[in-house]
């Protein structure tokens, strides 16, 4: 039996195509639900060591040219690993009235999610948006933008770390 090229090209479509179909099937599962720890730093004229930011001063030192650094609030977000919205109230410190939005998103990497995080105060609105992705176990600087508490108008450094669930 003789087959045309209209045969041979149908013959490759379906053997590729269900190739393609067990090596998604072989892919392991992206993870369920993230956890993400927010830092919001509060930066300049501090010159004794926070030890609940030590971890992440260096990397700050790097980015930034301030002289000290603090922890001015916190938040934990818990949320599903595809298309959930979750919000959390930063608490803490000297620095109020800051809540965390995110919409976390599957990039079809397993390990891989994209994060969509907006940082906003109470009284002043939008302070900082970022999207980025983000892997198991890592921290990442988002961004910085102004205090809105007290005359100084120090900088505010918000970090993320996040965590998967499998």
């Amino acid at each position: 039996m003789r087959l045309s090229l209209p045969h041979l090209a149908l013959i490759a479509t379906c053997a590729l195509g269900g190739a393609s179909a067990a090596h998604a099937q072989d892919r392991a599962p992206g993870p369920r639900n993230v956890r993400l720890v927010f830092q919001l730093v509060e930066a300049d004229g501090f010159d004794e060591s926070d030890a609940e930011i030590r971890d992440v001063v260096s990397e700050l030192r790097e980015l930034f040219r301030f002289r000290g650094y603090r922890l001015a609030a916190t938040g934990l977000l818990n949320s599903a690993a595809e298309g959930a919205e979750a919000r959390a109230r930063l608490t803490g410190g000297e620095e109020g009235g800051f809540t965390v939005r995110t919409e976390v998103w599957n990039t079809g990497d397993p390990n891989l999610l994209r994060v969509a995080v907006e940082l906003v105060h109470e009284a002043a609105g939008l302070a900082m948006a970022a999207t980025v992705n983000v892997r198991d176990g890592q921290t990442l600087v988002l961004g910085s933008t102004r205090s809105y508490e007290g005359p100084e108008g120090n900088a505010l450094i918000l970090i993320m770390r996040s965590t998967f669930d499998y």
